[in-house]
């Protein structure tokens, strides 16, 4: 029922979610239509715990749909890790925000953030099925997968992790930049 609605717009550097309502197929011309967010306001999905004026060397990376439902988005951030002397904290990795979506996709209703063992979340990707999702770190190079848990895939659990250093083992050097399944 939501499909092909609504436009969700992941800002890099604000850490915010904007909701646009996507123009109908007749009201487009020939030329572009502005269209306006559904709120003014973007939802920031930054981990309560970093105060305000720490944030600006971080940044929000990926922005997938749950194929379980579409009323459930992940979106990554990614920098804690190096913010951890500035705060006084002891990241291991970086966070993925799960945001529910109200019924008409118009709103959060709500967000969780699951802690990674991945330091900087360059990118992710969710089965087709919306079972599993992976993680990856670039800048330590590992790879996590989750199970996509609860009725809309909100609960994500940690069932694989693959070290960088693990990895070397194998005579092989990761540095992952992006993930998917096929």
């Amino acid at each position: 029922p939501l499909a092909g609605k609504h436009l969700y717009v992941l800002t890099e550097l604000a850490h915010e979610i904007f909701i646009f309502p996507t123009p109908a197929a007749s009201s487009l011309g020939g030329d572009s239509t502005p269209i306006d967010p559904v709120s003014p306001e973007g939802y920031e999905i930054v981990p309560d715990e970093i105060p305000r004026e720490a944030r600006k060397p971080m940044n929000a990376g990926e922005l997938l749909v749950s194929p379980l439902s579409a009323r459930t988005l992940y979106a990554s951030n990614r920098g804690q890790v190096d913010l951890n002397k500035e705060i006084g904290q002891d990241a291991k990795g970086d966070g993925i925000a799960v945001l529910t979506l109200s019924e008409d996709g118009t709103r959060v209703e709500s967000h969780t953030i699951v802690r990674t063992g991945c330091n900087f979340i360059r990118g992710m990707g969710v089965t087709a099925d919306g079972k599993w999702l992976a993680c990856v770190g670039q800048k330590d190079g590992n790879v996590e997968v989750y199970e996509c848990k609860g009725q809309r895939g909100e609960e994500l659990v940690l069932r694989a992790r693959l070290e960088a250093s693990e990895a070397q083992g194998l005579g092989v050097t990761l540095l992952p930049t992006d993930v998917t399944f096929f």
